[in-house]
């Protein structure tokens, strides 16, 4: 009982530290998966048991850890700088914004040609809830056909409350709220 309650300890350990540390260590070390909260692949079993005989052993564990602190420190000396440290993190940040924005473009671009023309954008924009109709009918509360600054911001703290509400997960409600789905 006592070895099973040290190896949990152990283990919640060494998943705050590959949780924390995971995804800078992921991109240098292929045969390490990202995962956790801060995006990608969960951790599984599969991940940790390494040698893939049905247990994790502490051995695995610590294995794992070095692996990823050695794929973070680009230099090898052994040590992080804190530019070490967030360099795998930006990288994966811009790679997610690539990929975001390339979807986004392929969704605007209706007919394949590699363009977004003006008449593209509205197009899409007016088949979606962020277009700038939507926001005037959702805001603008004295039926005047515009939103002033006072309406702007009761939309968007009540914005703020919705997500708040849901635990920051809502789908469909932009961090940059009223602005259209295009940011435009």
């Amino acid at each position: 009982m006592r070895n099973r309650k040290a190896v949990a300890v152990v283990l919640a350990l060494v998943v705050a530290l590959v949780m924390l540390a995971g995804p800078a260590l992921a991109t240098a070390a292929p045969m390490v998966k990202p995962f956790g909260a801060l995006g990608g692949e969960r951790l599984s079993f599969e991940t940790l048991d390494t040698d893939g005989d049905g247990l994790v052993t502490q051995a695995e564990l610590d294995a794992l850890r070095d692996d990823r602190f050695a794929a973070l420190d680009s230099n090898g000396d052994g040590s992080l700088t804190q530019e070490e440290f967030s360099e795998r993190a930006t990288k994966r940040a811009v790679a997610r914004a690539r990929k975001r924005s390339e979807k986004m473009f392929q969704r605007l671009d209706s007919d394949g040609d590699g363009l977004v023309s003006l008449d593209k954008l509205k197009a899409a924009q007016d088949s979606r809830r962020g277009s700038g109709k939507g926001m005037i009918a959702r805001l603008d509360t004295n039926d005047d056909g515009a939103v002033s600054e006072a309406e702007f911001d009761v939309g968007r703290e009540r914005q703020a409350r919705l997500r708040k509400k849901a635990g920051g997960k809502l789908k469909g409600v932009l961090k940059k709220p009223f602005l259209g789905r295009f940011g435009f």
